[in-house]
């Protein structure tokens, strides 16, 4: 650990920036020519890369005592720093400090000249994007009022109508209105007395007259009155006729008459629409797509023989719609949509951010209310509108918590632009601390805060945290880190330590742990153990507790064969570069598994790799199957590596007298097309035919059938259905030693007339196949069918691909007698030499 810690002190310090003043030296001693003294200066400052004071490290960078100057430090904490990383403290060249200042003030002016002409720059910039954006807009809506369905709405309010939100109702029975419904001729209405001593119902329709005609009190007139003051003339007028006391008294709307609305102005669709009169002036006017890009939204107006008798506010309706939701119509009432009027824009952190419609008299604090109010992260200590007044575009900035705490508003016109920033997310008064402490992470930075009390905040450090090295990092004036390093354990035994610094906005403290610098060792087991794998090496760990935690030995491992392969010079290859070098030591262990006393103590070493060998004579239980026609069908265990199909066979008690042997199979590793010849292998146990088993091989010997199958292109005495024919079966019985002719004349009318009469082949039932054998092009000769349970198969020939048409016509050649007599003599003496072969080798089959 001692020496971990030696090497931990020489570990690289990640400077992100070199000091300010080497920089500086570096361009004085390019640049100045006005004395000797000063360049000889500024090139040995250059040649040097860092000014008088500063440490080097070697691929880093370097830090000066300018730069912690200029980062806050005091002179006895630069002493301590400098002093921490190697360096006597000396003073800082006065000259370079000069030469600093002269050259950051030649900046600043620069910087400030050039500053004007880039604010006029980035200006005509952003209007030119401005107008690039306003163009792309407009293009966008000309492309979706020219696709299918309602265009996008422009103004909030519009897409109340354009997205259907408003039903249109039919003319249907028990309508339900409220008491602002105005009556008219074709209403239908039930009236209804109940619950006293008197009981009426009664339905009426008002007349082209505008009144219902009731026996006993004559004719009312209700036309043109609300549903409320008609309900209250009929109580009045029936109290004379009926005794009212105690009794409940209703009207009902039953159903609703039909009514001519005009709907005119700036509408997507304007014209005249017949609807239900239970409709209202919204569903009516959804009915014309609702007011188009420049309609109003604000100001819809209903006329009824020429004068206004009502005007609509979408926004009043969709902020309290239970005020205005009650607006009916009569018939041949206008609908006036007109021109849209003030217009303005409202973007940020509001709730809804949109281009809304205000009306005479409404300004910030309405909108503010019509986009659903400011979001939580808005920033109202500025807000920006963009405005075009007197033929410029202007910027002005309020402050709306003032406005606010005033009690005002501020007067917006057409086309303003409002915007509401967001706050910064950057947090300044904060501090962090990473690492060994109890609870990491960024905690205020109050005034006087220092790192003692940081780690208290975060309750402290953990119990292997790294005391002799801690490192302060701080963002310079260009905003690069720089690590100081500081005595942690000092500053938590002595809270006046030069190096309890105090801590600026963005310091981060970062506590290493111990565990980071430690080295860890792994040693690896494999073989006849329960877990084999990698572990964690310790300090004298034996090869029993290696076992223990690879779970112990299995029951095959070798009692003489466990080997460790090691490297031998482990310390010397670490400490001195040396190469490596292995070598493999074996260790016995009893017969019965037990680690013997050598075992036991054996010394693991880091690296070490272990191999527990396998006893080459083990096995586990290898198990087969039989099934079918055996006296004992069942699982069997195979008691050699060369048991045979013959062995395990006789082991099940032979065959039944109903085995089909000819029909037996094998399946071998979920392969089920394994040929299996069983009859030849209990014939002749040495012959090729008596395979040797494997685990999990299954026999299964079916029980001996008497039929035959005869499928493909057979033209059948009876009807098959086509499926039948190209896939299916029909069964025959079996006669002995027949070919495969044989069964198609008997059982079938013959070939079908696409047969492939030379491809015909038998399907043993143990998947042998036996085909047919060809001579010229028309004589075959077809297998026999030796087996019972066979298929007889006849393919179906190739459709013929179409050939194109030969333009060229060639002339055929004159027929020969000659050359045709030599050449069917050969062909009859060929064929009866290979008939007399094929005879005598279907015999010996």
């Amino acid at each position: 650990m001692k020496d971990l810690l030696r090497i931990s002190l020489y570990i690289p310090f990640i400077f992100a920036s070199v000091s300010l003043s080497a920089q500086t030296g570096t361009q004085s001693s390019s640049q100045s020519t006005q004395g000797s003294s000063q360049s000889t200066q500024g090139s040995s400052q250059s040649s040097q890369g860092s000014p008088a004071g500063a440490v080097s490290v070697p691929g880093v960078g370097s830090i000066s005592e300018s730069t912690l100057q200029s980062m806050g430090f005091s002179d006895d904490e630069i002493n301590s720093i400098m002093g921490s990383v190697g360096a006597p403290a000396e003073p800082a060249s006065t000259n370079a400090m000069e030469q600093t200042n002269q050259l950051l003030n030649e900046e600043g002016q620069q910087q400030q000249g050039n500053s004007q002409q880039g604010e006029q720059q980035q200006q005509e910039e952003q209007q030119q994007q401005e107008q690039q954006q306003e163009s792309e807009q407009q293009q966008a809506q000309s492309q979706d009022q020219g696709s299918s369905g309602p265009p996008p709405a422009t103004i909030y309010g519009q897409n109340f109508f354009r997205t259907g939100n408003a039903e249109l109702f039919d003319r249907v029975p028990n309508a339900k209105v409220n008491d602002n419904y105005i009556m008219g001729s074709g209403d239908q209405i039930v009236i209804s007395v109940y619950g006293g001593v008197s009981s009426y119902n009664e339905s009426f329709t008002v007349s082209d007259d505008g009144n219902i005609d009731v026996y006993g009190i004559g004719k009312i007139y209700v036309k043109g009155l609300t549903y409320a003051g008609a309900k209250k003339l009929l109580r009045q007028k029936y109290s004379g006729y009926i005794n009212l006391a105690g009794s409940s008294f209703d009207v009902n709307l039953i159903y609703s008459k039909a009514i001519k609305v005009n709907i005119v102005g700036e509408v997507i669709t304007p014209g005249s629409y017949n609807i239900s009169s239970i409709n209202t002036a919204y569903n009516a006017l959804t009915a014309a797509g609702g007011p188009n890009d420049i309609g109003s939204v604000r100001n819809i107006q209903i006329k009824r023989a020429g004068e206004v008798v009502k005007t609509l506010d979408v926004y009043e309706f969709l902020m309290n719609p239970g005020n205005t939701d009650d607006t009916y119509l009569m018939n041949n009432d206008y609908i006036v949509v007109t021109p849209v009027g003030k217009v303005v824009e409202i973007a940020g952190e509001v709730k809804r951010p949109f281009r809304y419609e205000l009306k005479e008299g409404e300004n910030l604090m309405e909108l503010l209310e019509y986009s659903g109010g400011l979001k939580g992260t808005a920033y109202t200590r500025t807000v920006t509108i963009k405005r075009y007044a007197e033929n410029e575009n202007q910027v002005i900035d309020i402050n709306l918590d003032s406005l606010r705490l005033q009690g005002k508003d501020y007067e917006l016109i057409d086309g303003d632009m409002i915007t509401i920033a967001k706050i910064p997310e950057v947090v300044e008064n904060v501090v962090s601390i990473t690492g060994a402490v109890r609870f990491p992470g960024t905690y205020q930075l109050s005034e006087g805060l220092r790192i003692s009390d940081l780690v208290d905040k975060a309750k402290g450090l953990n119990y292997d945290a790294y005391l002799t090295r801690a490192y302060l990092i701080r963002k310079n004036e260009k905003m690069n880190e720089v690590y100081i390093p500081f005595d942690l354990k000092e500053v938590m035994d002595d809270p006046n330590s030069v190096f309890n610094f105090e801590l600026t906005k963005f310091d981060v403290i970062e506590v290493f742990s111990k565990d980071r610098f430690r080295e860890v060792f792994n040693v690896s087991i494999e073989g006849a153990v329960k877990a084999p794998g990698q572990f964690s090496y310790y300090d004298k760990m034996t090869l029993k507790d290696l076992l223990y935690y690879a779970g112990g030995l299995r029951v095959e491992a070798a009692n003489n064969k466990i080997e460790i392969s090691r490297i031998v010079n482990f310390n010397e290859a670490k400490d001195q570069n040396e190469p490596t070098r292995v070598v493999i030591e074996s260790i016995s262990i009893g017969k019965e598994l037990e680690l013997t006393d050598e075992a036991e103590n054996f010394i693991i070493q880091p690296y070490d790799h272990v191999y527990i060998r396998t006893t080459p004579e083990f096995e586990l239980q290898k198990m087969v199957t039989v099934q079918g026609e055996v006296i004992y069908p069942g699982n069997y265990t195979l008691l050699s590596k060369t048991e045979t199909v013959a062995d395990v066979i006789e082991r099940a008690g032979g065959v039944t007298q109903y085995a089909y042997v000819e029909g037996a199979t094998i399946k071998r590793n979920n392969v089920t097309n394994t040929l299996l010849f069983l009859d030849k292998a209990m014939k002749d146990p040495e012959s090729k035919y008596n395979y040797v088993l494997r685990d999990l091989d299954v026999i299964v010997i079916p029980r001996q059938g008497d039929l035959v199958s005869l499928e493909g292109a057979i033209e059948f005495p009876f009807e098959i259905s086509e499926a039948d024919q190209e896939t299916g079966q029909v069964m025959v019985p079996y006669d002995k030693g027949r070919t495969a002719r044989f069964f198609i004349k008997k059982y079938g009318k013959n070939f079908d007339d696409d047969a492939e009469r030379g491809k015909t082949y038998v399907v043993q039932p143990n998947g042998y196949v036996k085909r047919t054998h060809n001579f010229l092009w028309f004589i075959h000769f077809y297998p026999h069918v030796k087996v019972k349970g066979s298929t007889v198969v006849v393919p179906y020939k190739e459709k013929e691909k179409e050939e194109p048409e030969q333009t060229d016509t060639v002339a055929a050649e004159p027929f020969d007698w000659n050359v045709f007599m030599a050449t069917i003599s050969a062909s009859i003496l060929s064929f009866a030499t290979i008939y007399v072969l094929i005879n005598n080798s279907n015999r010996n089959n």
